[in-house]
């Protein structure tokens, strides 16, 4: 079987197979080609309307399948395109959760907090306020009800800083939990109070945020993301969002 991958823009790729007739006809591997959407503009060359033709010759071994073209890019993506004979694809199970990357006005300095050595899961580690959603709860109400829970005060939801996927122990459906990650803002004379989940807490700037933890880790990288949102971020958009939040 040949497969071509096409694009009408620099945002939007699909496949589209090239079969023979007793392919259509026996080979159901055929039908499992997927929708491929794709996000990056620098994937294709940034000619608008223009498409490109790549050539994937696949192997008995679908796993092992290369993707020759542009720049030689998408090697071994058979496993995103193709599920073996008669098994179908299991429904996602995910546990949310929130986090809230907490800065103060006076100085910009950021929290963090330091889980105590009770808990079930990264116990001891430095962390942001972070919590799971509840039953019935938006994120944008579960956030402030962590922040509250966890610093004994209310906080100014600024934006939403990123998202996150992460297993919460071993790799496996029961720990798989996603999220979203916000920026928020105390005031001056706020004072923290900690509740038991945590056993200490500091503030921190991003230059120190950067030496406390190693390239890669996520509360380095988010700190780093939010500290550079901070400084782009319009204050009419800062606005917006005060008044009319997140929740669509």
């Amino acid at each position: 079987m040949v497969a071509y991958l096409k694009a009408k823009n620099t945002s939007s790729l699909w496949l589209s197979t090239a079969v023979g007739h007793r392919e259509r006809g026996e080979d159901r591997r055929t039908r499992s080609l997927a929708l491929l959407s794709y996000a990056s503009p620098n994937f294709l060359p940034k000619t608008r309307g223009a498409v490109h033709r790549h050539e994937v010759k696949l192997p008995e071994d679908t796993s092992n399948i290369m993707l020759s073209g542009h720049h030689g890019m998408l090697s071994k993506v058979g496993h995103l395109f193709f599920h073996r004979r008669g098994l179908s694809m299991a429904v996602g199970r995910f546990g949310a959760m929130v986090g809230a990357l907490v800065w103060r006005h006076s100085d910009g300095r950021y929290l963090l907090l330091q889980r105590s050595a009770q808990k079930d899961f990264a116990a001891g580690q430095w962390e942001c306020v972070t919590g799971r959603v509840e039953q019935g709860e938006s994120f944008s109400e579960a956030v402030r009800r962590e922040a509250l829970e966890e610093l004994g005060q209310a906080v100014q939801v600024e934006f939403i800083v990123g998202t996150t996927h992460f297993y919460r122990g071993a790799v496996g459906p029961e720990q798989e939990m996603v999220g979203v990650h916000y920026g928020c803002s105390v005031g001056e004379g706020q004072e923290i109070r900690l509740s038991p989940e945590h056993a200490a807490c500091q503030w921190v700037t991003a230059h120190e945020a950067a030496g406390l933890f190693p390239v890669g880790h996520w509360l380095r990288e988010l700190i780093g993301r939010a500290e550079v949102m901070r400084g782009l971020l319009p204050e009419a958009l800062r606005q917006f969002h005060r008044t009319h939040g997140f929740e669509i």
